[in-house]
Formats: structure tokens, sequence, C-alpha cells
């Protein structure tokens, strides 16, 4: 094969899809502070990894591996959610853990990807997702002020690295060099996101309101408003 003749595949860029969904998974962690929510969510991620590995050695022509990847971390995502409906003592841990492993495998989906030109689809649902699993947790205070900050930004950070993947792959497909731009673009949205996060401490230190849920909101409305800035 000539090089004329190599195609030009289009997928997201690896790193900053791996990096998105690893804060994905972070987003959920913080807002899943019992031990049995985070065992339950150990599972899923590991079949959420599974899958995307699966994906991916399919696509490459390990189609007997892929196959196996994909029907194994299948099955672990379907165990975790049996799991997260049932193993929570109170019903609002099912409410923060059941949203949150769909949106982790929906964003694992949506990097792979599962299908081509569902990738934004995936990342947009993953991540709302992640976002109903952090409002949950703000709506009934089940954790401190910090890791509820933490959790909004990382959720917006992870769609924005996500969304830049689908965007980089587009463009240069995916044998091309894109650590520079990811890292830079990457750390700008990092910054945006830290201030976010100050700001909000900023406002809740104020103690205009008491209540943890406004803070959240005020960084959620701050952050997106920030990130897709940046991102346009």
């Amino acid at each position: 094969m000539t090089a004329t003749d190599s195609a030009f595949v289009t997928r997201p860029a690896v790193r900053s899809s791996a990096l998105g969904v690893a804060l994905g998974v972070l987003a959920v962690t913080l807002v899943a502070d019992v031990s049995t929510q985070r065992r339950v969510l150990a599972v899923g991620v590991v079949g959420a990894v599974a899958f995307a590995a699966g994906v991916e050695s399919s696509r490459r022509g390990e189609s007997a591996v892929g196959e196996l990847a994909v029907a194994g971390g299948t099955v672990l995502l379907l165990v975790s959610l049996v799991l997260a409906f049932t193993r929570p003592m109170l019903t609002v841990h099912r409410f923060e853990l059941v949203p949150g492993l769909l949106g982790i495998w929906a964003m694992a989906a949506g990097v792979a990807p599962v299908r081509r030109g569902w990738e934004r689809r995936l990342i947009a649902t993953g991540t709302g997702l992640i976002f109903v699993a952090v409002v949950t947790s703000g709506v009934v205070q089940t954790v401190e002020l910090w890791p509820l900050l933490v959790a909004g930004a990382a959720t917006i950070v992870a769609w924005d690295l996500t969304e830049n993947a689908v965007s980089l792959g587009n463009q240069v497909g995916e044998d091309a060099r894109t650590l520079r731009a990811e890292l830079g673009h990457g750390a700008a949205t990092g910054l945006v996101a830290g201030g976010a996060i100050l700001l909000v401490y900023a406002v809740q230190s104020l103690e205009v309101d008491g209540l943890p849920f406004a803070a959240l909101a005020a960084l959620l409305v701050a952050g997106v408003v920030l990130a897709v800035a940046h991102y346009s």
C-alpha cells in the first residue's frame, strides 16, 4: 500500500479522550462517597474500559479478542447497573450512581467510538448523565462543598476535552501528531475550571446564602459559559 492509498481515518484523539473519560469517572467518584457506591462504580469502570478496549481491538482487526472484550465489558456494566439498583441502602445513593454509570459507559462508547458519526451524541449524553448525578448529589446534599465543586468542574472539563478530541480527529485524522494542541487546550480549560471553582468558593465564603446547591449552580453556569466561550 502506498502513501496515496492510505485512507484518512478519523477518530477522537486518544489522549484527550482518555483524560476526558477519566475526569468523568472522577466526577462520579466524588459524589459517590459511600463505600458500597464506590465498589459498584469500580465494577462499572472496569466494564467500560474493557468495552472501549474491545471496540478498539475490533477496529484494528483483532476481531476475536475485541468481541470477547466487548462482551465481557458489557456483562460487567450490566452487573454494575443491577448492583447500583439493589445494593445502596438509600434511594438517593442509587439516583447518584445509576446515571453516573450510564454516563461513563456512554462517554467510553463515544470516544471508542462504537459508531462513526455518533461520537458527539454519545459524549453529550454521557456528560449529561454525569451532570445529573452531580446535581442530584447537590440537591440532596450528600457530599461536602469542595467535592461537589470539583465534580461539577470535572464534568464540564470532561465534556470539553472529549469534544475537542472529536474535533481534532475529524480535522487531522488519527495518525496526526496532536500532543501540543491537546496540551494547550487542556491547560486552558483546566485554568478556566479552576477559576470557576475559586469564584464559586469565594461567593460561598461571603455567606450570601447558605445553600451548597446555589453555589453549585453558580459554578455550573460560570463554568459552562467560560468553557463554551473558550471552545468556540
